[in-house]
């Protein structure tokens, strides 16, 4: 289960809103302001006798429904001794009742349900599935079950197994200093007795108090019907909800109606600093202010001025301190909304030997340029496009509409407010937004400085002797309609016609491979790609540059199994224009030493950010342990500062050779104009001499199974990556595949994640996957954390495991059937949103693939037989290879006995430790 402190909306926005069946419009205002133009989704609300307030919204596009339950009640609501239970509670309520004692989550994963989770908030606790609609009744009787008769179902027994699963979470969390880090910069703004105070994870002393008659008083106190707001999105209509509704929640007891703060905001009488050491590669400067509630117009506003000062392309804070100061490598920014309060937090990652003090003079420099005369008229204007454009874009499913209707009811009474806000940008002002800066950050802040932990070291133990004599010196799915074409120059091109797409969304794939690596320093085909990145993402003083992001938003560029993928999201009728800007973008195929100099600070620092915390990079290490060294490098600062501008720029070409590309788009609009502006743009380009061939060998690198340790000192826990290598897509059947993986370990009731959380409580969970690389190399990866006194057991039970799948346990047709439904009925679900539709095309054009393989899987699974899926077990049945991240200290000699493993340890670079 997830928890948060509130809700986070600051780099990324907290409700981004709404899905429509015709495409957005965008006009200017007479003062120039951007506004976009869009029909909200309709809704209607109800409430019954009790108490319980419904809200329904219905969308009969695809044959599914969330439903939501939203609980007044959260952290905040915890007096002395219950910091942690509102979380707590939220875990019991996954446990069943007397007439469930099989828990919450199994039946909803037999019936297809997917998204099936709770979280906890200051302000609320909510739990929210979709459902096929055909079993929406069996839905609606588990939450109205829990609603009324959880407490029957509870004993110490469940309790402490839920406990032991919240300190694993708690020690999972602790892992990460970015936590720790935040809690603490936004917590000391809160006085003892703020509800806010205690982050939402809560206080070991009280959850290890917790009994079940202190559950027993927090449920009657908490969970009545006329303190809860269930939602219904998607395949149903009022009618229908009325009725079901009424038959399983019409007895459900209203509840006690309690007293509630509802406004306030801490003031600070002074400037507060504090200096921490952390795990972290470089110094952290952060400010964070006290705000009004996120109802308040000057905290829905607040996000523009975020994107205008600090993280948008032409910010000014940004530019003055990466740019052209170069005392900072990067500057984040985080709104964190409440109903009570609020607060926005800036943090100023400084450079090597960069001085704080000069840091924060540029800083209270723009601030008060900002309350004088507020952001740019350009900026402001992108800033109000984009936050709006990446609202639509990023609300489209019935589950996204849904949880944005009780988001805006519950903030405001107003279910629709997450899309009227859009109106609320369109029409502010730069002088307004200049107001509510000097209004709320001119005030006293708390300040948080963040010094990395020096490395000392003491000497080995030596003799005292005598003491020394005084001496005079001194001492020192439903898949829409596609179109696929291949220019003569080698690019591919492929549109899927998608009519209900609100937004355009673009994605560019450039195959990287591993052939290109070995050709050219892997230091320099990774800077090229974070430069490439840089040149696409800001506006710098190219033309082409603005004249892109002028169009765009929400672009990306991600590194991911030898291919570099850019997305973006446009509006339907600007692809073409974006398409015809991006080439022109990317025609200049020769960096500046500037933008060298830049990239290597940036990468410099992410590999300070890895050695800190290796965790960040487990993935890596594990291909590292599979492939070899020469397939999977991992860099080091002295491999980045070996580069030369020659380097990147022979990196660059390669990368942009026309049959390594392929250019994907999903819109509401037919092909004709994408492969035209495609033709013109980019099939002008010459084809270059064959390329870069890009894959991983099937057989691993060493065959040996091996152990392998990185030292973490300190921490809390472990974190375990293992995996199997396995055969190409082409040699081994992946319906049955499937159904192994889905068995052992991937899903929440696999045999795995109930032996290692449910039974044993070592871990908060475990996960499985067949990670498919290009070129055909395939691999059956494990990932959890466990507790460190656990590691060894927990790697013995997995590996026992995989052998009684050849022996005394193996795969039932109760098991096979079981998976089979509920990956089949899950599928409509896994096409509902065009970003994961298009990283579906993307992986199976990778793979040579038919577009719709991944919406077709449902066919071969029910295809499987159980023959076909024993067949398969020789194939994973070796021993994985191990990447254990841990306490050296504690761990090495107990990994060194575990049967018929070598064991190695490594730095955080991937190379030999001593």
């Amino acid at each position: 289960m997830i928890t948060a402190f509130l809700r986070c909306v600051g780099v990324a926005s907290a409700f981004a809103a709404l899905a429509l069946a015709y495409p957005a419009q965008v006009s200017a205002r007479p003062t120039g302001q951007v506004h976009v133009q869009f029909a909200a989704p309709q809704s209607e609300i109800f409430t019954l006798d009790n108490g319980l307030t419904v809200i329904v919204h219905s969308n009969h596009d695809v044959p599914i429904v969330f439903v939501g339950i939203w609980y007044k009640v959260g952290s905040k609501d915890e007096g002395p001794g219950e910091k942690g239970f509102a979380h707590l509670f939220e875990h019991l309520m996954f446990e069943g009742t007397a007439s469930n004692l099989g828990g919450f989550v199994a039946p909803l994963e037999k019936a297809g349900a997917v998204g099936i989770n709770g979280i906890t908030t200051a302000d609320y606790t909510y739990y929210y599935s979709t459902v096929p609609s055909g079993s929406l009744d069996r839905a609606l009787w588990l939450e109205s079950d829990r609603m009324k008769d959880l407490m029957s179902g509870l004993d110490q027994s469940r309790l402490d197994k839920q406990r032991a699963i919240v300190g694993n979470e708690r020690r999972r969390n602790d892992a990460f200093p970015a936590g720790r880090i935040r809690d603490r910069a936004i917590g000391v703004i809160y006085p003892p007795d703020h509800p806010y105070r205690v982050p939402t994870i809560g206080l070991d002393e009280d959850l290890s108090q917790a009994t079940v008659g202190d559950m027993r008083e927090w449920f009657a106190r908490h969970h009545g019907a006329a303190s809860a707001v269930l939602v219904l999105s998607g395949d149903i209509d009022v009618a229908t909800a009325k009725r079901k509704v009424e038959v399983y929640f019409g007895d459900v007891q209203p509840g006690p109606l309690l007293p509630e703060i509802n406004r306030w905001v801490p003031s600070l009488r002074d400037v507060r600093s504090e200096t921490v050491y952390e795990k972290v590669p470089q110094f952290q400067l952060s400010r964070t202010w006290a705000l009004p509630p996120r109802s308040d117009r000057n905290t829905v506003l607040f996000p523009l001025i975020h994107e205008t000062l600090l993280a948008g392309g032409g910010a000014a804070l940004k530019r003055r301190l990466i740019s052209e100061t170069k005392i900072a490598t990067d500057v984040q920014g985080q709104l964190v909304s409440g109903d009570i309060s609020s607060s926005y937090t800036f943090t100023i990652y400084l450079a090597p030997s960069a001085d704080p003090s000069r840091a924060n003079r540029i800083i209270d420099e723009e601030l008060a340029r900002f309350f004088r005369a507020g952001p740019e008229a350009d900026d402001l204007k992108r800033a109000v496009f984009q936050r709006s454009i990446t609202r639509i874009a990023n609300l489209e499913t019935v589950s996204q509409i849904g949880r944005a209707l009780a988001d805006g009811y519950l903030a405001t009474g107003n279910p629709r407010q997450n899309w009227e806000v859009l109106e609320t940008y369109s029409g502010t002002s730069r002088k307004e937004l200049a107001a509510i800066a000097e209004t709320w950050l001119a005030r006293p802040y708390n300040e948080l400085r963040v010094q990395p932990v020096p490395e000392y070291h003491a000497v080995a133990a030596r003799p005292k002797g005598a003491l020394p004599e005084i001496r005079e010196e001194p001492t020192d799915i439903r898949f829409p309609q596609a179109k696929s074409v291949r220019l003569a120059n080698g690019m591919s091109v492929i549109h899927l016609t998608k009519p209900s797409a609100a937004i355009a969304t673009v994605g560019v794939d450039l195959r990287r491979g591993s052939g290109a690596e070995l050709a050219l320093k892997p230091a320099a085909v990774q800077l090229a790609v974070a430069m490439l990145e840089a040149r696409i993402a800001t506006p710098g003083t190219s033309s082409h540059a603005r004249a892109f992001l002028d169009r765009v938003t929400a672009q990306q560029v991600s590194v991911e199994d030898g291919h570099v993928a850019l997305t973006y999201k446009v509006l339907p009728g600007d692809v073409p224009a974006s398409i015809l800007a991006l080439a022109k973008n990317l025609e200049d195929r020769a960096f500046g030493e500037a933008e060298l100099v830049a990239a290597k600070d940036a990468s410099i620092a992410a590999i300070g950010e890895r050695n800190a915390v290796p965790a960040r990079a487990i993935d890596l290490y594990l291909a590292r342990a599979l492939f070899g060294p020469t397939m999977v490098p991992i860099l080091t600062t002295s491999d980045v500062e070996s580069v030369v501008i020659e380097d990147v720029n022979r990196a660059l070409v390669a990368l942009l050779r026309t049959g390594n590309l392929t250019l994907t788009v999903i819109a509401p609009s037919d092909a004709t104009a994408t492969i035209k502006a495609v033709e013109k743009s980019f099939g002008r380009w010459e084809a270059a001499d064959g390329t870069a061939t890009s894959g991983l060998p099937e057989a691993a690198a060493f065959p040996v199974p091996r152990i392998i340790l990185i030292d973490v000192p300190g921490a809390p826990q472990s974190f375990v990556h293992g995996g199997i290598s396995i055969p190409s897509s082409a040699k081994i059947d992946e319906a049955a595949l499937t159904i192994v993986n889905e068995v052992m370990g991937g899903s929440f009731g696999s045999r795995l994640n109930m032996n290692l959380r449910e039974e044993k409580q070592w871990t908060y969970g475990i996960r499985t996957a067949v990670e498919r690389q290009p070129g055909g190399a395939q691999s059956l990866t494990f990932l959890f954390p466990v507790q460190t006194e656990k590691t060894v057991e927990a790697i013995a039970e997995i590996v026992r495991e995989i052998k009684e799948l050849s022996s005394n346990r193996p795969i039932t047709e109760i098991e096979l059937s079981s998976v089979v439904r509920a990956h089949t009925n899950s599928l409509p679900t896994r096409f509902e949103s065009v970003d994961a539709m298009l990283s579906s095309v993307t992986e199976a054009a990778r793979a040579g693939l038919p577009f719709d393989y991944d919406a077709r899987e449902g066919k071969r699974l029910r295809a499987a037989t159980l023959q076909e899926v024993q067949a398969i077990i020789p194939n994973i049945s070796q021993l994985p290879v191990w990447v254990v991240l841990g306490d050296r200290e504690l761990l090495e000699e107990a990994l060194k006995q575990i049967p018929g493993y070598d064991f190695e340890v490594w730095d955080a670079a991937g190379a030999p430790a001593p």
